[in-house]
């Protein structure tokens, strides 16, 4: 909440909060709202695309690479339990 409300370091925070749920979601055997979650998270990687190619550095010192592979590997999971 104290986070600069259009900053990538907020848009950072939201995408982990529902990479988070996602990942709960799928524990919870509801691969639906995991994939519907995935793609939450993947928009709001900052820069609003979620590609690898396209953040190559670090966002509060973690790395967006380890952060993007893990959201893919989540989306695999999710599509398929589906």
């Amino acid at each position: 909440m104290v986070l600069p409300e259009a900053s990538p370091e907020r848009q950072f925070v939201q995408c982990l909060i529902q990479i988070a749920n996602g990942y709960l979601k799928l524990k919870m055997d509801r691969p639906k709202a995991a994939a519907r979650l995935v793609e939450i998270a993947r928009k709001l990687a900052p820069g609003g695309i979620g590609r690898k190619e396209d953040h190559p550095g670090a966002i509060m010192g973690v790395d967006m690479i380890r952060v993007l592979t893990f959201i893919d590997s989540l989306d695999a999971r999710a599509r398929l339990a589906l």
